[in-house]
């Protein structure tokens, strides 16, 4: 196993606020909601070996032009606990925050347009040296699911989330933070941000084509992605809404998990690994 268990937010929940966080169909996870760092795979999906690509070998939008690197005219400082493996800063994507409850499509839509408006937003001062600023936008999840018709209890979809926020905009967290009602939406003078986009598509991306969302993201910026979609009340679905950032290739010796509180409690991939050559993806959760 090359992935380890452990204490997280999730753990320590009761039976009830686990099915508020992920759902009531969301209990055959293969160990996932246990997940503190490593490579996981699910059990019914063990897809092995090297992934031939015409892409590079490594992606990952928290370190590009140097972002992450305080000695880069791009970086911003965005120092945070949860992007160890590029510190000492989240480079062009947004802080991790915790979700309430099963609104993942939220927060990981919102993960995605955060990342892209510091993308597309990119300020360029000229005087008395370039130097490059973030916009660092702070969105608010709740304003895309209470507003949009959803609940703790009946959690949004990505496509419901992108929708609204192509037709109306979502707002700033100060606007409307959880658990507020949508009438106790700042006004229009008020708020900070009211942000909109053109469209979305959608794509259905399995291991045959995966070439196609490295294209994207390379291309286009951070994705929204579903992992491991599938019928409620299946025993192999999870329907977890993340924003994907990466990619990067596996080796051997790599070290994929290091515990930072115990320097020799670490999961190193072995000579004898099936991951060896195949592609892992990096994902900002919530």
């Amino acid at each position: 196993m090359y992935w380890r268990a452990g204490r997280n937010g999730i753990v320590d929940l009761s039976f009830m606020e686990k099915e508020s966080l992920l759902g009531s169909f969301k209990f055959a996870l293969d160990g996932f909601e246990y997940y503190i760092g490593g490579v996981f795979k699910f059990l019914s999906d063990r897809i092995e070996g090297k992934n031939e690509s015409q892409y590079v070998e490594r992606f990952d939008w928290r370190e590009r032009h140097g972002a992450s690197a305080s000695s880069s005219p791009y970086y911003n400082g965005n120092p945070s606990p949860y992007y160890d493996e590029v510190k000492p800063g989240t480079g062009w994507i947004t802080e991790v925050w915790y979700q309430p409850c099963s609104i993942c499509a939220a927060y990981g839509s919102i993960g995605a347009l955060e990342a892209r408006s510091n993308l597309f937003y990119n300020h360029h001062y000229l005087s008395p040296l370039p130097t490059y600023k973030h916009v660092d936008l702070n969105l608010s999840e709740w304003d895309v699911t209470i507003c949009n018709g959803y609940a703790c209890n009946n959690s949004p979809t990505i496509s419901g989330t992108l929708s609204y926020i192509r037709t109306t905009g979502v707002v700033d967290e100060n606007c409307l933070p959880y658990p507020k009602n949508c009438p106790e939406k700042c006004d229009e003078f008020e708020r900070e941000e009211l942000v909109k986009i053109e469209g979305y598509d959608t794509i259905n991306i399995t291991s045959v084509n995966e070439d196609w969302m490295k294209k994207l993201l390379i291309m286009n910026g951070p994705l929204v992605c579903t992992v491991k979609p599938g019928t409620l009340g299946s025993s192999q679905t999870i329907n977890h809404a993340m924003a994907l950032v990466g990619f990067k290739p596996i080796y051997e010796s790599d070290i994929v998990y290091s515990n930072p509180t115990n320097p020799n409690d670490q999961i190193i991939i072995d000579p004898e690994s099936p991951l060896i050559g195949a592609s892992s993806w990096i994902f900002k959760n919530s």
